[in-house]
């Protein structure tokens, strides 16, 4: 009894520290799971809402004092597999050959419904004319007329006035020939040098041809095809090639026999297209299986799969991806898997090479391998130029700039005036041999001079120090309640000489609110004795006549000042506090940024120009909203009777 007591006590106190009151279903049932955890913890006779966890592998056991430890200790377990995970892909994925790389070449079906090859292909001379074909004859001239023959199947046609005309496997450009001479015997007018009547001879309605593609395609099996397609049409229109086929070894049969091999490599990059390959009806295109399947990647234009052929090498490799990237590194990385009939064991499986890119062209890759090819590093050593240049910073270490050649990148110190601010020694800081910093002094003059000149060494680090009484080009803005606005010369004077300067106040000046700017923030000054520093800003105001009283008052705004009236007179003229002042957090921001804060006994002077700040109580109470509280109690006591319940049917 007394140890579901103490399941009921952890049970409720976890409800009360939840973000939502109410339960859900699946709370409820991960409560019930966690008992059921903590009961059996109890008959294992470990300590009351203790139960163990402890790792496959090895290591010490860890005690679950309470329900939440459970989650804890597996959401850790999660973390620390998904971490080894991480670690893994991160170094197989330059290798993976399941990263989602292309296969080079085959992409190049993939217009095969858009591309209406018959209308869009001419006929070209050398077409062998069969049966089925249509010629249209045309003479203009003297004799106008046009004929058209279809040829028969014992390869003739017939011509009126002509007669019958044997074309069988003549080639378009004889059949015009022949059939010129034919009719030149009927109509001399088209005979001689200068004939009176013309011929033409073009072809009509195509036969078609019946061809096989089988292997490895998309879509195997026979097409009717244009009579002078050729392989690399015809696959098109049997979908492209599928990746598991060859690109480089497709072959052509035509009455049983191997006529051709076809490289389709040679046309997608090399742009060569053998136009002495037609297809006949019946002849058979065949697809094999791909010869191997190799993979490059990293700094290189295309990476992917490609398929080699015997006697191509890495170099090959490299210009069917389209060559390196610029800042591709001279190491070619090669993970090698050996074939299984050529290793003795799994061990011996897999191996990784390190190929110098120069190299590549007596390298020899095998199917399986993956080359990869890693950037280059963009580490590059430094020189530093530092104080009185135009131009300050870090640059590239340039073999053999000179101390001289490094001035000039920085700025230039030929400019009089500028020069006049260095000081005349230079010193250059370098690395010595064993690491330790070394530090040179140069004549600033003699190197200007051409009298001396040091080549530079990576990482060198050159100081040129200005003069410390040099202030001249340092200005300041002066503005306001002064004789002569404008921009004056620092000169390592104060405000009060940069005042007095701009030819002093004017009778309407408020001396005591003299405001310094400094990138657009307002600094507090106590006095006028301050040295401002270049691109600083002084502004001398007139009196404003005004108070401001902002912050946890009940009519915060600006008051009329009146002299000898104190902090809480103005606070009473806002309005006095309200019931979220802080009373014990009041302060006063005079006109030169200066801030004074209220005292137990003893007030800020007010002046002219002051704001007084009225900080709010950090703890405001606000009124309860009983309806919503009633509503997260009952869900409470629902929440608490359920688990009871879930208890119950457990005894």
């Amino acid at each position: 009894m007394n140890y579901n007591k103490k399941i009921i006590g952890t049970l409720g106190i976890w409800l009360f520290t939840t973000i939502s009151f109410g339960q859900t279903y699946d709370q409820i049932i991960k409560l019930r799971a966690e008992y059921e955890k903590l009961k059996e913890a109890q008959e294992n006779q470990l300590p009351t809402g203790q139960s163990m966890a402890q790792g496959e592998d090895s290591g010490p056991t860890r005690v679950l004092y309470r329900p939440g430890d459970l989650e804890e200790f597996y959401r850790i377990q999660l973390s620390q597999l998904t971490q080894s995970i991480e670690e893994i892909n991160s170094i197989s994925s330059f290798f993976d050959s399941t990263a989602g790389f292309a296969h080079y070449g085959y992409n190049i079906f993939s217009n095969r419904d858009s591309i209406s090859y018959f209308e869009n292909m001419p006929i070209p001379d050398n077409y062998s004319l069969g049966v089925g074909d249509e010629l249209i004859i045309s003479l203009w001239g003297e004799v106008e007329r046009e004929e058209k023959a279809n040829i028969k199947r014992d390869g003739s046609i017939f011509l009126e006035d002509v007669g019958l005309i044997n074309l069988n496997g003549k080639t378009l450009l004889e059949s015009k020939s022949i059939i010129r001479n034919k009719y030149g015997q009927t109509y001399a007018t088209i005979k001689g040098k200068t004939p009176k009547t013309f011929l033409d001879v073009s072809v009509g309605k195509l036969k078609g041809l019946n061809v096989h593609i089988l292997g490895f395609v998309n879509y195997p099996g026979v097409y009717a095809l244009h009579p002078f397609s050729d392989p690399f049409t015809a696959l098109f229109q049997a979908g492209g090639i599928d990746t598991t086929g060859s690109l480089r070894n497709i072959e052509l049969y035509r009455g049983g026999e191997k006529i051709n091999t076809i490289d389709l490599y040679q046309i997608i990059h090399g742009g060569k297209i053998n136009k002495q390959i037609r297809l006949n009806d019946q002849d058979i295109i065949f697809i094999p299986p791909r010869e191997s399947k190799v993979l490059i990647n990293g700094q290189i234009l295309k990476p992917g799969y490609f398929e080699l052929i015997e006697g191509e090498t890495g170099e090959d490799l490299v210009k069917f991806s389209g060559g390196l990237n610029p800042i591709a590194s001279s190491i070619v990385t090669v993970k090698r898997i050996h074939s299984p009939i050529n290793r003795n064991n799994d061990d011996e499986s897999m191996e990784y090479l390190s190929i110098n890119i120069n190299d590549l062209s007596d390298f020899t890759i095998i199917n399986g391998d993956s080359l990869g090819i890693g950037e280059i590093s963009s580490f590059h050593p430094t020189v530093t130029i530092n104080g009185w240049v135009k131009r300050p910073g870090q640059y590239p270490f340039i073999k053999g700039q000179t101390l001289s050649e490094l001035l000039e990148t920085g700025g230039g110190l030929t400019d009089k005036n500028w020069i006049k601010g260095a000081e005349k020694t230079i010193r250059r800081i370098s690395l010595g041999d064993n690491g330790e910093r070394v530090t040179s002094k140069y004549d600033l003059h003699k190197i200007l001079n051409n009298e001396i000149d040091i080549p530079l060494l990576p990482f060198d680090e050159v100081i040129i120090n200005k003069k410390s009484n040099y202030q001249f080009g340092e200005t300041v803005i002066i503005s306001g309640e002064v004789r002569a606005r404008g921009t004056y010369s620092i000169n390592r004077r104060t405000i009060r000489d940069l005042i007095n300067e701009a030819g002093g106040i004017t009778s309407n000046a408020y001396l005591d609110g003299v405001e310094l700017f400094r990138d657009t923030t307002q600094i507090g000054l106590n006095d006028l004795s301050m040295i401002p520093i270049n691109g600083d800003s002084i502004h001398v105001p007139h009196p404003s006549g005004i108070i401001t009283v902002l912050g946890a008052v009940n009519n915060p705004g600006s008051i009329a000042y009146e002299s000898g009236i104190g902090l809480i007179d103005f606070i009473d003229r806002a309005g006095g506090y309200t019931i979220y002042a802080n009373k014990k957090d009041i302060y006063v921001i005079y006109p030169n940024g200066i801030a004074m804060r209220k005292a137990r006994f003893t007030n800020p002077k007010i002046t002219e120009g002051s704001t007084i700040m009225v900080s709010t109580s950090q703890l405001v109470v606000q009124q309860l909203d009983y309806l919503e509280v009633s509503q997260q109690i009952a869900s409470i006591i629902g929440s608490l009777a359920t688990v009871a319940l879930i208890i119950n049917t457990q005894k």
